[in-house]
């Protein structure tokens, strides 16, 4: 009976922890383990101290110090499976209530040790159970992360909480780790391109062997018979299910490396569903080369570049279409005011930019003019005259080179405001662009009548790019 009795107050207790993780600590980041080491820990601290000193206290009489530090120690061997009852058991034994928070406590500190070991050992063994028996008919497999390829997950989980989203982890460079935890917040799966081996013989701090390797070991992921996919097991989740796979890193080069990687890989397979490879790149010069440079596709095997500055000068005329800016003859169907662009920064987006404005911004009775400005413009430039030559011999096209932001800048655009339609930042980062699109907003204000809307490239979520708009009112 009093077996009875003590199982009903642990399990009492247990019921009280859980409520207080399910209402304090379950929403939070990492709430579990926040749960067991600040409130879990202490109260089994605290509580295997009292009830072994008292113990102590009962059984010899010893100093103050002398049992404190017992009870310590004893306290110390309940968190590796063990306890120190045997020393103390002869004097408690017919304590019935020293006997049930002893094993309260016994049991919390069992509890904790199998929660650590868990959370070191087993979280990567309970992820692939879990995407073993993932039955999900859709597959969204992310080499490496970014914020583009973060938001892109957790957008498709939105729509679809059962559909299987896999962040492989470890195959790209200058990766910001926290990513990895939104995503698996969000839903997605996070799967190490080690296997079990590697991952103990890393080279880091944290790691539990440490092996010596020569400078320069060559990184069997990188070569063109690496089957990454049958190396991390997700192979039969790929087969004959819809699958789309992300290369979206800020490195196209990487993209296009490890995306023909997968799809050498996936020759040797057959799949009855579909397999996409999104592949991220810049420059439609790499992606000729690649395209030039794959051999007959596997069946039902498909390819999407997407070309971010294609994707932001899309977007940049439909939604900034230079035809509902000028001013128009309807009934003849012709302009009746020219349109001038100044396109600052002449990189991928800037050159992709210039391109789709040149498409749009030709009318009946109008001229076009643009005028392009960036550091180092002169190396820039000739890439121009070497991929496109037609754009510069046969289109109004000044090209400045000065220092976006710079004295000389403010000059070029003082002498052009009273003829300029568009301003299209495209410098390479935010800040830079946000801050230039507002300084040249505040000079404008002050040096002309004539509205000039300024188009500066501020995001990239989800692979569309966002826009700052800002005019001289």
């Amino acid at each position: 009976m009093i077996q009875v009795n003590i199982m009903i107050w642990v399990l009492m207790y247990f019921a009280t922890l859980v409520l207080i993780y399910a209402f304090g600590f379950s929403k939070r980041h990492k709430g579990f383990m926040k749960f067991v080491k600040t409130v879990l820990v202490p109260l089994t601290i605290v509580g295997g101290w009292v009830l072994y000193y008292i113990g102590y206290c009962r059984c010899e009489p010893e100093t103050m110090l002398t049992n404190s530090l017992l009870a310590l120690f004893s306290t110390a061997r309940l968190f590796i499976l063990g306890n120190d009852l045997i020393e103390i058991h002869k004097c408690v034994e017919k304590d019935h209530v020293f006997m049930l928070w002893f094993s309260i406590i016994g049991t919390s500190a069992a509890f904790i040790s199998a929660s650590i070991l868990l959370q070191l050992f087993g979280k990567k063994l309970i992820s692939r159970i879990k995407l073993w028996l993932n039955k999900s008919e859709d597959v969204f497999v992310f080499f490496g992360i970014n914020g583009a390829a973060l938001t892109l997950a957790k957008d498709i989980l939105r729509k679809d909480k059962k559909r299987l989203v896999i962040f492989l982890q470890k195959v790209g460079l200058n990766e910001d780790v926290s990513l990895y935890h939104e995503a698996e917040e969000a839903g997605a799966f996070l799967v190490n391109s080690e296997s079990v081996t590697e991952n103990i013989m890393l080279e880091k701090e944290e790691s539990i062997v440490h092996a010596s390797h020569e400078a320069g070991t060559h990184d069997p992921s990188t070569g063109s018979d690496f089957k990454i996919l049958n190396h991390v097991g997700l192979i039969r989740k790929l087969l004959n299910r819809s699958a789309h796979l992300f290369f979206l890193s800020e490195k196209e080069e990487w993209n296009i490396s490890r995306a023909r990687n997968v799809l050498n890989e996936l020759k040797t397979l057959f799949s009855q569903k579909p397999i996409t490879l999104h592949v991220r790149t810049n420059s439609a010069e790499l992606e000729e080369l690649f395209y030039q440079s794959l051999a007959s596709q596997a069946k039902n095997v498909k390819i999407n570049l997407v070309n971010l500055s294609e994707i932001a000068s899309r977007q940049l005329v439909i939604s900034h279409n230079p035809v509902n800016w000028i001013e128009k003859d309807t009934e003849n169907a012709i302009a009746k005011s020219d349109f001038t662009v100044l396109v600052v920064g002449f990189n991928n987006t800037g050159i992709s930019a210039l391109k789709k404005l040149i498409e749009y911004g030709q009318f009946e009775a109008s001229d076009f003019k643009a005028i392009v400005t960036d550091k180092q413009l002169e190396v820039k430039k000739g890439r121009i005259e070497a991929c496109f030559p037609g754009l510069i011999s046969n289109y109004a096209i000044d090209f400045v080179e000065t220092e976006p932001g710079s004295g000389n800048f403010f000059d070029l655009i003082k002498n052009y405001q009273n003829k300029l339609d568009f301003i299209v930042v495209a410098l390479g980062t935010d800040e830079q662009n946000i801050r230039l699109a507002t300084d040249m907003q505040q000079f404008l204000i002050k040096s002309t009548t004539k509205q000039i809307k300024i188009i500066a490239q501020v995001g990239i979520t989800k692979i569309i790019i966002y826009f700052l708009i800002l005019q001289n009112r």
